[in-house]
């Protein structure tokens, strides 16, 4: 009998032996090194984790505060914005009402200002007009009587027709010089005629016949264009310093200076006498009376004054006022020199 031929096993039954086969052991220590990475996954938190857990917790609680506060901070500004706002409005409002009543306490003090020169311009008019009467009238009147009285006591007569011709003629030599006083006193011709200088030589001459005040005159020699009425303010002014020199200071000799000093003219008029508290001017109301005056129209002018004073040493009183830009001032002598 021949060999029966060997069988090859069949694919089927390779796959079937192998599949039977036991699985291979993992080695010890790499089964180890494996539980060694899956024990922190599967491990709790650790207290590390806990404190940031807590501190990034109170991180977002600050966080939310804090935006709390800063919408609350928002809400705040916004309502001072608004109440700022208001506070301007009402501030713009007050500056603009101050700013129209300062306006029209300008124009008020304007023209009050412009009432009172023209006043004072006027009353220096009727002045003028008074002392024109007198002189032209009642002065002319007396000096031809008096040269009637003249030739008649010429002609001879009774010794006591004579003396009373004398003693009327005396009288009206009297009345002749004191209409020329008034008149000057009213409007001083020579104040408009030949200027302030010459018109003070005047002043101090009246005063030392009427008062027995020697006044010593000093002037820088400038020209000092003045406006008619600056003019007369500026003399009456200095009279009125004068006359409360004979009437306060209790002295014989009154000190009157003129310079030029710019636009201005500057006057001092002093005295060694008695003096005054300068600080109670404006209590003492018949004594302060002349200064108030002189303060008064002075400003009507633009013009400014200083008072000096203390009791015991005497008093100076300086002023200033501007001169005129016409240099003809008025159409009368543009400067002032002795």
């Amino acid at each position: 009998m021949g060999k029966s031929p060997t069988r090859k096993p069949s694919k089927a039954s390779a796959k079937s032996s192998s599949a039977r086969k036991p699985p291979a052991r993992l080695a010890p220590d790499r089964f180890a090194f494996s539980a060694d990475i899956a024990k922190p996954a599967l491990a709790g938190p650790t207290p590390k984790g806990k404190r940031l857990r807590s501190s990034n917790e109170e991180l977002q609680s600050s966080k939310e505060e804090l935006q709390s506060l800063n919408e609350g901070l928002n809400t705040v500004n916004r309502q001072l914005q608004g109440r700022l706002s208001e506070l301007e409005t009402v501030n713009n409002d007050l500056n603009n009402l101050l700013a129209s009543n300062e306006q029209r306490v300008e124009e008020r003090t304007k023209q009050l200002r412009a009432l009172a020169f023209e006043l004072t311009r006027t009353e220096e008019m009727e002045r003028q007009a008074i002392a024109r009467d007198l002189h032209d009238g009642l002065g002319q009147l007396l000096a031809v009587a008096k040269l009637r009285l003249g030739k008649l006591k010429g002609n001879g007569g009774p010794d006591e027709f004579d003396r009373m011709i004398a003693e009327v003629e005396e009288l009206i030599g009297r009345a002749e010089s004191t209409t020329r006083s008034l008149a000057f006193q009213l409007s001083p011709a020579v104040l408009y005629e030949l200027g302030l200088v010459p018109a003070l030589q005047w002043l101090a001459e009246d005063l030392g016949k009427t008062y027995g005040l020697s006044v010593e005159l000093s002037d820088d020699g400038a020209p000092k264009p003045l406006s008619q009425s600056s003019r007369a303010v500026v003399f009456r002014a200095i009279r009125e310093l004068l006359i409360n020199v004979v009437r306060h200071a209790g002295v014989q000799t009154a000190y009157v200076e003129t310079r030029r000093a710019g636009g201005q003219i500057e006057v001092e008029v002093s005295d060694d006498g008695n003096g005054f508290a300068a600080d109670r001017i404006d209590t003492q109301s018949r004594a302060s009376f002349g200064l108030t005056s002189v303060r008064e129209r002075l400003s009507f002018i633009g013009g400014k004054v200083e008072i000096s004073s203390v009791p015991g040493n005497g008093t100076e009183v300086r002023f200033t006022a501007p001169l005129s830009q016409d240099q003809a001032g008025d159409g009368q002598p543009s400067s002032d020199k002795p």
